[in-house]
C-alpha cells in the first residue's frame, strides 16, 4: 500500500544501529512518553560501541538485561519532505518501515507522519 508523508522528519541518528540475526545485545532503558512509542528497548553490543533503539518484540530475552536478536533489525530513519510517497512495509510501536517511492530508500518514520495516499 502506497503512503504520502503528511510531516517533515529529519532523522537525528548519525550512524544508526545495525543488528544481525543472533547478535547478542545488552538493554538498559525502555522508551515511554505520550507519543505512543512503547516496547522500544535501548540496546547496546559492548564488542563494537553499537547502540541505539530496539523494538522489544525482536529480541529474545534471556536474561534480565540481556537478549539476542530473532531476525536482522536496521535503525536508519528517513528525511522525508510533505507530499513524498512512501510504501508501508511494517508497522512496530508507533513507528513504520518503508520505503520511498522516489529512492527505493529503506528506513523508518513516526507513524504519525504518513497517511494513505489519494492516488
Amino acid at each position: 500500500m502506497i503512503f504520502e508523508v503528511i510531516k517533515e522528519h529529519q532523522s537525528s541518528q548519525q550512524e544508526p544501529i545495525q543488528l544481525k540475526i543472533g547478535d547478542r545485545v545488552s538493554f538498559s532503558d525502555r522508551l515511554s512518553g505520550p507519543e505512543g512509542w512503547e516496547r522500544w528497548i535501548y540496546c547496546y553490543i559492548e564488542e563494537t560501541n553499537l547502540e541505539g533503539w530496539v523494538p522489544e518484540q525482536i529480541i529474545y530475552k534471556y536474561k534480565e538485561n540481556q537478549g539476542v536478536l530473532m531476525r536482522d533489525y536496521v535503525a536508519k530513519e528517513l528525511n522525508v519532505k510533505v507530499g513524498d510517497k512512501f510504501q508501508l512495509i511494517e508497522e512496530l510501536n508507533g513507528w513504520i518501515r518503508g520505503r520511498l517511492i522516489s529512492s527505493s530508500e529503506e528506513g523508518w518514520l513516526p507513524k504519525d507522519h504518513i497517511e494513505p495516499s489519494r492516488e
